[in-house]
């Protein structure tokens, strides 16, 4: 029941980080992300694939998310609005660490 209140109280974020998955410029944004506790956080990693191949069909935010100028490049969204893309791990952990105002009731 509380992960249900938590849910229901937060705004969950989507941090989408583009680029290759071995690359190290994506494991470092990957690591950036995952060494916080963000239950209500929804990663995706947009590597030009498959997956994102599909994503794309069913969400067209998807057919613009590329790493910008050859970097891996990280996407954070919240309540549809998406922050600019950036490659700086700096920049992703200021939006990272913000915090999330819960949504209007």
């Amino acid at each position: 029941m509380l992960v249900a209140l938590d849910a229901s109280t937060s705004s969950p974020r989507q941090v989408v980080i583009a680029g290759k998955p071995d690359a190290s410029d994506t494991q470092a944004l990957l690591r950036e992300v995952n060494h916080r506790y963000q239950p209500n956080e929804i990663l995706i990693l947009a590597d030009g694939g498959p997956g994102q191949a599909y994503f794309t069909q069913k969400i067209e935010f998807f057919k613009d998310v590329h790493p910008i100028e050859g970097k891996a490049t990280a996407y954070v969204c919240q309540n549809f609005v998406c922050q600019l893309p950036t490659s700086d791990l700096a920049v992703i952990s200021r939006l990272l660490d913000k915090v999330k105002p819960p949504p209007n009731r």
